[in-house]
């Protein structure tokens, strides 16, 4: 855990994961007045036996701006939340910058990723919390929250989906007080044999511009998921 004053910047490796397959997770706790930057790797990986950890970051006045990778995988995906009092950005800086909080265990279901800004959100890295794929149990999608006091940007793919063999589809309630502009893919569909698709839910009080979204189902007793766009302006 660490609280700081004024602004907090982070270039280098951040670690508090569990390295064996049945090891636990850490957690990190960053806590600033105004902005938090991290550059570098931040790391609460679990074991393919154990969940992923868990990442708090939050700036009370400032932005936060995230150019490198937050991995929160495990057997069963973490916890990600991030709180920003002005702008959130993440940008990609490199071909393994993300949001991680999928599952890496065979029927392990995806994490959580709670993300909000007091102004503009642009997400510029991809979001991972989809479920993991097994012979025997598939899979859950996890679970994505996206509020912005401002326009929010969606530039980068969003996983949510469940695995074969019946994993579900996970949820995403994206919100913004004036636009939202999607121009990357959002998956949170359920795959093949007996997985059902998840929800998507989002709402602009301004304009808003959908990209790709898919809640489907992929097999022929399964049910599809349901897509819910409002916009109060167009």
């Amino acid at each position: 855990e660490m609280i700081v004053d004024m602004g907090a910047k982070q270039d280098g490796i951040v670690t508090a994961q569990g390295t064996q397959a049945d090891a636990g997770y850490g957690s990190v706790d960053l806590a600033a007045t105004q902005s938090i930057s991290i550059a570098g790797d931040l790391s609460v990986a679990g074991g393919g036996y154990a969940g992923g950890g868990e990442v708090y970051l939050t700036a009370l006045q400032g932005e936060i701006n995230v150019a490198g990778s937050i991995d929160a995988s495990g057997g069963d995906g973490g916890d990600v939340t991030m709180t920003a009092g002005s702008r959130l950005l993440t940008s990609e800086n490199g071909i393994l910058s993300r949001i991680d909080a999928r599952a890496t265990a065979g029927g392990g279901s995806g994490g959580d990723i709670d993300l909000a800004a007091g102004t503009d959100m642009t997400i510029g890295s991809p979001l991972h919390a989809q479920g993991e794929a097994s012979l025997d149990l598939g899979g859950d999608g996890g679970q994505l929250s996206l509020v912005s006091g401002g326009v929010l940007s969606l530039n980068a793919p969003v996983n949510l989906f469940g695995t074969v063999p019946d994993g579900l589809g996970g949820d995403a309630d994206i919100s913004a007080a004036l636009d939202i502009f999607q121009d990357a893919p959002i998956d949170s569909s359920g795959k093949r044999s007996f997985g059902s698709g998840g929800l998507v839910e989002l709402f602009a009080q301004r304009d808003l511009v959908a990209g790709s979204i898919d809640a489907s189902a992929d097999c022929a007793d399964c049910s599809g998921g349901d897509i819910d766009l409002e916009a109060w302006c167009s």
